[in-house]
């Protein structure tokens, strides 16, 4: 036995509809707002130019000056994107230490056979100072 939806199809119809309105505008909303945000940053980083009564040598050398902001800006995006890249491939290429079950037991077998050694010949500290440093890097 089925039963039967209290809700007509063409109530179901409206409100559905009804739903997709009210998301394209708050879609539309969101968008103007980001385009104002988007304008408003910049009006905050890059002051309107005031170009009018400037001489032919005013108008060069604000030219240069332009120029070496943006080469400033193309150096610090290169920057930028050079210094992500390295980060992902270091993650992508190297395992973590925890995962890697034969690096552990390379370094732990490494450990052993010095602390063994120096321990043998009475440098207890010499061991301390070379498991600090296996460790800390």
């Amino acid at each position: 036995m089925q039963k039967k939806s209290k809700v007509t199809a063409s109530r179901r119809m409206h409100l559905k509809s009804m739903i997709l309105q009210k998301a394209k505008e708050e879609l539309d909303q969101e968008t103007r707002q980001k385009e104002e945000d988007k304008l408003n940053a910049l009006n905050e980083r890059v002051p309107p130019m005031q170009i009018s009564g400037m001489s032919l040598q005013e108008l060069q050398d604000k030219c240069k000056e332009l120029h070496q902001s943006i080469d400033v800006a193309d150096e610090e995006r290169y920057d930028t994107n050079m210094k992500v890249y390295k980060q992902t491939l270091e993650v992508t290429t190297h395992p973590p230490l925890g995962g890697s079950s034969c690096l552990v037991n390379t370094l732990t077998r490494l450990v052993l056979v010095t602390q063994h050694h120096f321990m043998k010949n009475g440098h207890t500290m010499a061991v301390l100072l070379l498991l600090l440093l296996l460790f800390n890097h």
